[in-house]
């Protein structure tokens, strides 16, 4: 390509891309497994549903989330600087909804353990992490947290997964 715009972050990005709606609608058929995203600063919680989170580095432990910068949480992840990630189990619904809404009670919905570090996790996730940020990166409407995680736990129990708008269990 000869012709480039620069993203901001030292990347080339090509002329033209999809549109938001292509890309709205491809997305929507990738399956994902649903977390909720959880951090404590100076007492106030914060907290949102994602999907966007996976493994960075076995070695060390390492994993990312993607958070909206407009989301309410972002601010209180930044200053806390750790966040905790709740793999929900598929019996965990209403705690994915009331997580990717708007509500002050959020954390009423659900059974919360609150870590030594003052995270709060799902006490019946099917797997949770307590994760410390080691980076941060702007992209686009999202900052990349990048944690190393510092505890972790697991159940085996089916997961909630998300698809085309609805929920569904593997």
């Amino acid at each position: 390509m000869d012709t480039q715009a620069e993203s901001g972050v030292g990347i080339a990005l090509p002329e033209s891309m999809i549109d938001l709606a292509t890309f709205r609608a491809c997305m929507r058929q990738v399956p994902g497994a649903v977390t909720v995203i959880t951090t404590v600063h100076e007492g106030t919680r914060g907290g949102l549903t994602a999907t966007a989170v996976c493994s960075v580095s076995a070695e060390p432990p390492q994993m990312l989330v993607c958070v909206n910068r407009s989301s309410s949480a972002e601010a209180v992840i930044v200053a806390a600087g750790r966040f905790g990630v709740s793999y929900l189990s598929h019996e965990q619904e209403a705690v994915a909804n009331a997580f990717s809404a708007s509500l002050d009670n959020r954390f009423d919905h659900g059974d919360w353990v609150e870590l030594e570090s003052g995270v709060p996790l799902l006490k019946d996730a099917a797997v949770a992490f307590d994760c410390k940020i080691v980076q941060t990166i702007t992209a686009g409407t999202h900052t990349i947290f990048i944690g190393a995680i510092v505890a972790a736990v697991a159940r085996d129990v089916p997961n909630l997964v998300y698809k085309a708008g609805a929920y569904g269990k593997i």
